[in-house]
């Protein structure tokens, strides 16, 4: 038997699950939330088949997901197997119904024209899965309407904003920002969210989520003033001290920064990002030892956890520890072959190890990847 995920658990030091979505023989599907992106919400589905054979199967069929693109399927951005065994793919969470529970709800078909737009849009992803590869029919002997979302952001919104117009209620006003967050609409999201604290001026959770989207406009000194509210408020929030160092690196407060991101470790340390952070505003600090130490640890909670590989590259770098360095801006470089950085990491420390042709090597693998990167092209001159 499966154990079930429960909520505040965290996997690969990033997912935090919420709570269960659904679950069947093959599988469950959580909501969760990734640290790493602001807690915004995915949907994490579990595969119960843990043999060598399945995993090979599931690394795969995980690998062809990821490249699909389109409007009306969920984008797979993420998979990993534990050590356990167990199997995850991390996609897109679709806030609505399945047309299953829409139809038990409505007791009575959907309006014909309703109907039509919605199996088009079916049709459509069904035929963007053939051109892909996805031709056996055994792959779609579970679709159903079970298996059909209908996003309900709109209409959401729509109730909400009547709620909102008939009564001074913070409830309905926080939930109404985080629907017009999820929604992509940040700068409603803000204004109704700032309407929240004033009608729940003790209530922290207002002020976190109003932080947050002040910081996805990029409006970080409103956030840093939010923020510090929301800690005074609540103290032992790790995800607040989280966010407000991140308005402090982006300010350039590099000494708050690490403050508030020391206090996100001591209150959640088996959070990578957590460390993460911390080692950054620590290697802006000049203190390339502690930042080395914070982003070991990140590495150990999260081992593929690719800007913790180059940093780390960089801190040695401060400290003229060049083989070091070397090594870890090569792994950062096996993580994710499309960023040119740790090439040009790579080459700067061949060329202080007095490593000629492995420095030009290095910044011409940089230049394949990005031809017009200027760094690499002053560094290939001067090599």
């Amino acid at each position: 038997m499966n154990s079930k995920l429960i909520a505040g658990q965290v996997l690969q030091g990033r997912y935090r699950v919420v709570r269960l979505l659904g679950e069947g023989g093959y599988g469950a599907v959580y909501l969760v939330q990734d640290a790493r992106l602001g807690g915004k919400y995915l949907a994490l589905k579990e595969s119960f088949h843990s043999s060598p054979e399945a995993q090979q199967q599931f690394q795969l069929e995980a690998n062809l997901l990821a490249g699909l693109s389109h409007p009306h399927l969920p984008r797979v951005s993420d998979y990993f197997i534990e050590p356990s065994g167990r199997q995850y793919l991390v996609m897109d969470f679709i806030e609505g119904q399945d047309l299953a529970e829409l139809l038990v709800q409505r007791r009575a078909p959907l309006p014909e024209g309703q109907a039509v737009t919605w199996m088009l849009q079916v049709c459509q992803a069904v035929a963007h899965l053939h051109s892909c590869g996805f031709t056996d029919p055994a792959l779609y002997h579970n679709l159903g309407l079970a298996c059909i979302m209908a996003k309900r952001y709109p209409e959401a919104i729509a109730i909400l904003e009547q709620g909102t117009a008939q009564f001074a209620d913070g409830d309905i006003a926080y939930q109404l920002g985080q629907a017009y967050a999820l929604n992509g609409q940040l700068a409603e999201s803000a204004r109704v969210l700032e309407q929240a604290v004033r009608l729940q001026p003790q209530d922290a959770a207002n002020r976190v989520l109003l932080g947050m989207v002040l910081q996805d406009q990029g409006q970080h000194q409103q956030a840093i003033a939010v923020l510090e509210q929301a800690v005074r408020l609540q103290r032992d929030e790790a995800f607040a001290h989280y966010l407000l160092g991140k308005s402090y690196l982006f300010t350039d407060q590099f000494e708050r920064a690490e403050k508030s991101f020391a206090e996100a470790v001591r209150l959640d340390p088996d959070d990578a990002d957590h460390h993460y952070y911390l080692g950054l505003a620590r290697l802006e600090r000049k203190r390339p030892d502690a930042a080395v130490s914070s982003f070991r640890q990140a590495l150990k909670l999260e081992a593929d956890h690719y800007l913790a590989h180059y940093f780390l590259g960089e801190a040695y770098l401060k400290q003229d520890d060049y083989q070091e360095a070397a090594r870890w801006f090569e792994r950062a470089a096996a993580l994710d072959p499309s960023d040119p950085d740790p090439h040009i990491g790579l080459a700067v420390c061949y060329a202080l190890l007095k490593r000629r042709t492995d420095a030009i090597t290095a910044v011409r693998r940089a230049l394949a990847i990005d031809p017009h990167n200027q760094q690499a092209r002053d560094l290939l001159g001067k090599l």
